[in-house]
């Protein structure tokens, strides 16, 4: 298993890269280096785990360099400089304002409601809801997959603010002590998503808005001066939730079977966790070797593509692509015997037809140059809105990219805009409270 080696060899030197950028900045909380834990993740973890599953090295290779390459644009920056000025002048956001804590009560609601309406229109009962989660959930795969989903501004509204309420209960729960409450806020930060996997059997959803729920949580982080990723009490909390997450994909993964009374449940999920967690490397590299060689799959391979549509598609729309993708963007579908079955090819197969192989590095540039910039930008401002939010949203960024481009959705745009104005909103809420506060005091 030379091919195999080389490949596990390729992803030690993503994490090493990201390491060694690590030390230069003086903190992992920086979007190369999260970038860097991320794909170390998404490339070693399928190479140990499905280790007689045959890998091509070069795929690997062509993730290292891009990799390399979108590390590189951060060392033009004196991170430890800004730092240390960020120490000593200190951001005065206030992330868990009273109206911070009234905008995710909003967003989480219409969240839910919109979820829930939703439903209706698609002919769920409450009753159904409540009583037959799994049925509702199985029978709502099947409309989406055939395409008869009933469409409708709730469903589009319900997306658009459950990752918005994710990270926006992240600054609320990280800057609220200990107690009920507390527990309160994190279970409606979670509840949008947790009822779109376990109605709408959308998995996706729940991962996404943790990782949006972390950005907040970084935020925060970044403003009190803390620039540890995880700390060992943060890692202790985490355990327990993941046993519980584990437990509800489970239950959704479960809808999967329902009316398929011949079906081996144990080997199913087995070959499902498979599919999801470790065959977007395996489906990226035969994809790969399809563009350069050989492969076990034949595909379909529009290169350049003029108008970015596979990883801007509503920017795609605006020019003019009338293309149909299809649900979950790939027609073709990588099968390795009866481990896994997948239609997930990484954001780097829509990057590569957008704009070719060598374009597609050049893209991850630029795409470097503007992350680190907006990074800076955050850092030095006192009160960062925009800079902010792109920044929270690039950890989503990277942790989708093992899918697909985040940005080929519309809801994303909208998350970004809605979170920007809230901390807009939020600091010209703090600015008028101080103004009364010193308002008052001037009369006594």
């Amino acid at each position: 298993m030379l091919d195999k080696s080389l490949a596990v060899i390729y992803s030690l030197m993503i994490l090493g890269q990201a390491a060694a950028l690590r030390a230069y900045i003086g903190t992992w909380i920086a979007p190369a280096c999260l970038w860097g834990l991320f794909w170390f993740m998404f490339t070693f973890v399928p190479l140990v785990a499905l280790w007689n599953v045959p890998v091509n090295p070069d795929a690997v290779l062509y993730l290292l360099v891009a990799s390399c390459l979108f590390s590189l644009t951060a060392l033009p920056f004196s991170w430890r400089r800004v730092f240390r000025l960020r120490r000593e002048n200190p951001m005065t956001v206030d992330y868990g304002s009273a109206f911070m804590l009234n905008a995710f009560y909003v967003i989480s609601l219409v969240a839910i409601f919109s979820l829930l309406i939703d439903l209706w229109i698609q002919g769920v009962t409450i009753w159904d809801a409540i009583f037959s989660p799994m049925q509702v959930a199985a029978r709502m795969i099947d409309m989406r997959y055939s395409e008869s989903l009933v469409p409708n501004i709730f469903s589009k509204l319900s997306f658009a603010t459950q990752y918005p309420a994710a990270i926006i209960g992240g600054f609320i729960y990280v800057t609220r002590p200990a107690g009920a409450k507390r527990a309160r806020i994190l279970v409606l930060t979670f509840l949008p998503s947790i009822l779109g996997m376990i109605l709408l059997g959308a998995k996706g959803t729940l991962f996404q808005a943790f990782a949006f729920y972390w950005g907040g949580t970084l935020v925060c982080k970044i403003q009190r001066g803390d620039l540890r990723i995880l700390s060992r009490e943060e890692i202790r909390k985490l355990l327990p939730y993941g046993a519980l997450v584990v437990g509800l994909v489970t239950v959704s993964l479960l809808s999967r079977f329902i009316g398929n009374a011949g079906a081996d449940i144990l080997e199913g999920l087995q070959r499902l966790f498979a599919s999801y967690v470790t065959a977007h490397l395996y489906g990226f590299s035969d994809w790969f070797s399809f563009t350069t060689d050989a492969s076990f799959t034949q595909y379909y391979f529009d290169l350049h593509n003029s108008s970015a549509l596979y990883t801007f598609t509503p920017i795609a729309r605006l020019l003019g692509d009338t293309t149909a993708l299809p649900p979950g963007t790939y027609d073709e579908y990588f099968t390795y015997d009866a481990l896994f079955q997948t239609n997930i090819y990484t954001m780097f197969r829509g990057l590569i037809i957008d704009f070719g192989m060598w374009g597609s590095l050049l893209f991850m540039v630029l795409f470097g140059v503007a992350m680190h910039l907006s990074y800076w930008m955050f850092l030095v401002a006192r009160y960062p809105a925009m800079s902010a939010s792109i920044f929270i949203h690039s950890v989503g960024y990277f942790y989708s990219s093992f899918m697909i481009s985040l940005l080929t959705y519309n809801s994303i745009y909208l998350s970004v805009v809605i979170i920007a104005i809230v901390l807009f909103m939020n600091r010209i809420a703090s600015l008028q409270l101080q103004r009364a506060k010193l308002g008052v005091g001037s009369l006594t």
